[in-house]
Formats: C-alpha cells, sequence, structure tokens
C-alpha cells in the first residue's frame, strides 16, 4: 500500500469512533471517488491478511473494529511495507507545479501530474485554482495548451520575482542550499531543477567577489542568480531581442531622419521622438484612439512624478516615458477586456 493509504488506514483504526467521509477527503485532500478507492485497496489488503475490513456506518462515516490482537497485526502490517510513494500535501504539490511548468525542458501536462501525484481530478483542479490567484499577485498567469502543456504567461522579471519568492522560503541559509544531506522534500524538488552543483559554483562566485559572510544577502544573491540563469538559458529573457532590434530599427529611421532633412536634435528632442514611434510601432494598442488616451496618460503621469517627486529625467525622460507607456498600453488593453490583476507592490 502507498504512504497515504496507510496513513487512512491508520487514522479510521486509531478512533474509537467512526471517521466523517468528509473529514477524510478534506485532511488528506482527496475527491470522495478517490477516498473509495483508497478504502477498497486497505480492504484487499486486510482480507489478504485475514483480518476485518473497514466498513460504512451510515450517517456517521467509516470504521474499524479490531480485537487487541488484530490491531497489533494490522501495526505490524503498516510497519512491515515499504512506502512506495510518500504523500504530497497540497503546498508540495503546488510547489512541485510551479518548479516544473518554470524550469523542465519537457511539456508539462496535468493528467501526468494526477498520477504522479496520485490525487483525482477534482483535487487537481482545486490545486490549479490556488496556483492561479497565487500568481495573479505578480501579474502572472499559468494557461494549459492540449498539445503545449502548462505555460506561466507574463513579464520575465514577474516571473523571475515569483519564482524567487517561492523558492527562497525554502533556505533559511546559503548553507542549506548546498547541504547534500539534507532530505527536506521541498529541497528535494528544488534540486531536481535547480542542481546543487550550480548552487555551489554560484556561491563560490559570490565568496570570491562580494563576501565571505553567511547571511541572508548570500543567499537571495544564489537563489536569484541561478533563476535568472536557468531562464536566460532556455530563452526567456527581460528585455527581449525583437524589441531591441525593433528600437534599432526606429534610431536608424530617426538617423536617416536627421541627415535627409539637416536636423540637429538636442538629445531630449530624438530621445522623446524615439519613443513616440516606438509606441507608434507596439501591438497593445490597435486603434489611433487608443494610442492617443496612452500617451495623454503616459505625459501627464511622467510630469506629475517629476513635480511630486522633484525628480528631473533629464536626457533619460524618453526612455522612462517609452518603458512607462508599456505599461500604461497594457493597463488600458486590460480594461478594455475588463480584467484586472492584483499589483504586487501593493500587497
Amino acid at each position: 500500500m502507498k504512504g497515504r493509504t496507510n496513513q487512512i488506514l491508520t487514522s479510521i483504526m486509531q478512533s474509537q469512533l467512526p471517521i466523517e467521509i468528509d473529514r477524510l477527503c478534506t485532511d488528506y485532500q482527496i475527491g470522495r471517488r478517490m477516498l473509495r478507492m483508497e478504502i477498497g485497496i486497505i480492504n484487499d489488503e486486510l482480507l489478504l491478511h485475514n483480518l476485518p475490513i473497514i466498513t460504512t456506518k451510515r450517517g456517521k462515516g467509516y470504521q474499524l473494529q479490531l480485537s487487541p490482537s488484530e490491531s497489533k497485526k494490522v501495526k505490524e502490517l503498516i510497519l512491515s511495507e515499504e512506502s512506495e510513494f510518500d504523500y504530497y500535501t497540497r503546498e508540495e504539490r503546488i510547489l512541485n507545479l510551479i518548479l516544473s511548468i518554470a524550469f523542465s525542458n519537457q511539456p508539462i501536462f496535468l493528467t501526468k501530474k494526477e498520477k504522479e501525484f496520485q490525487v483525482s481530478k477534482s483535487t487537481m483542479d482545486e490545486d490549479m485554482r490556488r496556483v492561479r490567484s497565487m500568481l495573479e499577485t505578480y501579474n502572472v498567469q499559468l494557461i494549459s495548451q492540449a498539445k503545449g502543456g502548462m505555460e506561466i504567461l507574463g513579464m520575465e522579471k514577474n516571473i523571475q520575482l515569483m519564482l524567487f519568492q517561492f523558492i527562497s522560503r525554502s533556505f533559511h541559509s546559503h548553507k542549506t542550499m548546498i547541504n547534500k544531506e539534507i532530505k527536506d522534500r521541498n529541497f528535494s524538488f528544488i534540486s531536481q531543477y535547480i542542481p546543487t552543483s550550480l548552487l555551489e559554483k554560484l556561491d563560490q562566485i559570490y565568496n570570491q567577489n562580494i563576501s565571505k559572510q553567511d547571511d541572508m544577502y548570500r543567499r537571495n544573491f544564489v537563489i536569484y542568480t541561478s533563476i535568472w540563469l536557468l531562464r536566460f538559458q532556455r530563452g526567456y529573457r527581460v528585455f527581449r531581442k525583437r524589441d531591441s532590434e525593433k528600437y534599432s530599427s526606429i534610431q536608424q529611421y530617426v538617423i536617416e531622419l536627421k541627415k535627409e532633412f539637416d536636423l540637429s536634435l538636442e538629445p531630449r528632442e530624438e530621445a522623446y521622438l524615439r519613443s513616440i514611434l516606438n509606441s507608434l510601432s507596439r501591438r497593445e494598442l490597435t486603434t489611433s484612439f487608443e494610442w492617443g488616451q496612452a500617451q495623454i496618460l503616459t505625459l501627464r503621469l511622467s510630469e506629475h512624478v517629476q513635480e511630486s517627486l522633484h525628480i528631473r529625467f533629464g536626457e533619460k525622460l524618453g526612455d522612462y516615458q517609452s518603458e512607462l507607456f508599456i505599461h500604461i498600453a497594457a493597463l488600458l488593453k486590460r480594461l478594455n477586456s475588463n480584467l484586472q490583476f492584483n499589483n504586487p507592490l501593493t500587497e
């Protein structure tokens, strides 16, 4: 019998009163159908050893009535069996899901995860609902494709921040990251996707270049760098290549414009023109009206920031407005689609 099956048997056997079905489903985070299957497996094993089986007391739940000698025999049976599967808690399943989707080189499918965790479809659906709710905090979405499996969508820096916060909870210090003797389940999950050898190498680099002191800064440096590196190696970029290529083409356009009309532009004027042209080439906004709305909001917000905080961006104003426009454009797109996400900065 599996680890969870043994745990269910132990709970029923130790209870002097019948245990309600809903309570068992809640305790082990499984559906009624899965619980019935578990009880069937237990009863088959008990019959095999000539022991009484679990029965249902109408309106009250499951019970197992044993004599002292039979109880001793069941305990010996549980102890003698080697568990083929260790029961996963919901928190462990969620961490496993997020790590596998973010770092695996192979598509991740829910049906395979159900078998791996040995949970029902309803339990898996509830896990996914909670994962999606958690990811919304970071303005990140989890989608499932028929042939491509599950994928995390959103700005790469938000995804990396989300991964950092989930992973860093499992490490109390940098020593726990590189200790191969640790048997913690979460550490086991993480080491499947972030090799201990990588953490050791990053830890050495930190030790040689920043500090030999063991503190949370060391841990945070190593964890975040490992996340960034592994995502980078899988082709994920905070600054995407196609965006820089598009900006380069716009920059070339402005250079040719200056040459053709013999223009002498101040750096701030040129940066402003590039940012405006760059915003016009984006696909988030499909009409000139939407574009105009986004530009007005961007200009007013940047003016407000400069006046209220007494900040002068100078030559960097164009770059600041260009980046701000991207966020405003996405905001308007969500408003038009009646979508709303939590702001992770206000949580």
